[in-house]
């Protein structure tokens, strides 16, 4: 699973099935915050530091984080990968 496929399927229609997924990487409170913003609401890094009042470093260190555990999580599971095709 590339970066590419986790951003897809952040970004996919299907909201509940995306929280569900999600909850597969054992994220952080803030993390998880950092996905919401950037990933499925497509904020830009600084418009999500100001929504959580931190720094842009944090906010980039989080989502970087976070996509990786994401990834990590979902490798390996088809039915995340088979809706990650039909969103590309």
């Amino acid at each position: 699973m590339e970066e590419a496929d986790v951003l897809a399927f952040l970004r996919c229609p299907y909201a509940e099935l995306v929280d569900f997924a999600i909850n597969f990487a054992n994220l952080t409170r803030k993390e998880a915050a950092v996905v919401r913003l950037c990933g499925r609401l497509k904020y830009t890094q600084a418009e999500a530091a100001e929504e959580l009042q931190c720094s842009e470093d944090a906010v980039q260190q989080w989502y970087k984080t976070a996509k990786h555990k994401l990834k990590m999580a979902w490798t390996g599971r088809s039915w995340i990968a088979k809706v990650c095709k039909e969103e590309r």
